[in-house]
């Protein structure tokens, strides 16, 4: 038994639009649960609606039901155990404004780095405590191999897919969104540092910010060669300087976040000249695959 699980923060952006068009194709739309801390939710339930997500259901988090982001009280955990009693896709929709009137000081950036993988986490828990493998895949990420339900199919603890950025080549056009990326991008970097991570669980692991390696501290880290992660954050430079520009309508970027420096567009482009280092051709089975589906 499985869900996957992705979070918003924002409007359906292009990248979640693929996530969608391609995960659908792999899992059942019964099996997806869709955490979204954006204050409009109608938004996304009605994008959804027209992808075939016909018997969503939508649990709504209002301000009354979290006391604390480390203490929530017995309606918000009643809520959570509802949702894992359905056979259906989920909306769990906890906006922002549940949480920031409770935590002095905090910014909207700073909730997604120090709040939001609390609770993912208590959503994961109640997944794997009923004995279902979990699948927690940023809006920006594809989970691509030949042979994933059969390798999901087997006894784990947790699966590290090997991490790869799809990377738009310096002389390659800006993307099309409505044409699949295999015939626009040729070119993936191995990020092992940001994309390898513990994503999919049968074991109550606990995630940190971006469920980035923080249970390793360090050590070798065995990755399932047979499962790729594709970050799909670089496909396109253009849209990413858009997007950043959107963020920071939304929140402002504390002073440590290097996006801030992208505020100068020439600052920008040096960026993503450094990007081009190390770029590989993305191999033909890989490439066979987004054809075999179209993304």
């Amino acid at each position: 038994m499985f869900r996957i699980s992705t979070l918003l923060d924002r409007r359906p952006s292009n990248y979640f639009k693929k996530w969608v068009e391609y995960h659908t194709q792999i899992f059942e739309k019964n099996q997806f649960i869709f955490i979204n801390f954006s204050k409009n939710n109608e938004e996304l339930k009605e994008y959804l609606i027209s992808q075939g997500f016909n018997n969503l259901v939508v649990l709504t988090i209002t301000k009354n039901k979290i006391v604390d982001t480390n203490r929530f009280d017995e309606e918000f955990n009643e809520l959570l155990e509802h949702m894992v009693g359905l056979n259906v896709p989920v909306i769990f929709h906890c906006p922002y404004e549940c949480i920031v009137p409770y935590r002095e000081n905090l910014n909207i950036y700073k909730l997604l780095i120090s709040e939001t993988p609390y609770i993912v986490n208590q959503i994961k828990s109640q997944w794997v405590h009923k004995k279902y493998k979990f699948i927690f895949l940023d809006s920006d990420e594809l989970l691509v191999g030949e042979n994933i339900h059969k390798i999901l199919e087997t006894d784990f603890e947790y699966i590290i897919p090997e991490g790869y950025d799809i990377v738009q080549g310096i002389r390659e056009e800006k993307l099309g969104w409505d044409a699949p990326i295999y015939m626009q991008r040729s070119y993936w970097v191995r990020n092992s540092f940001f994309c390898d991570k513990p994503i999919i669980v049968q074991k109550n692991i606990n995630w940190g910010p971006g469920r980035h390696l923080h249970l390793h501290k360090g050590n070798k880290i065995p990755v399932e060669p047979n499962i790729k992660l594709l970050h799909l954050r670089d496909v396109c430079f253009t849209h990413l300087y858009e997007e950043n520009n959107y963020t920071k309508q939304l929140y402002p970027l504390p002073p440590e976040d290097h996006r801030r420096d992208w505020e100068d567009y020439d600052n920008f482009k040096g960026w993503v000249l450094e990007k081009q280092r190390g770029l590989e051709l993305i191999p033909n089975e890989i490439r066979i695959l987004l054809e075999k589906f179209s993304i």
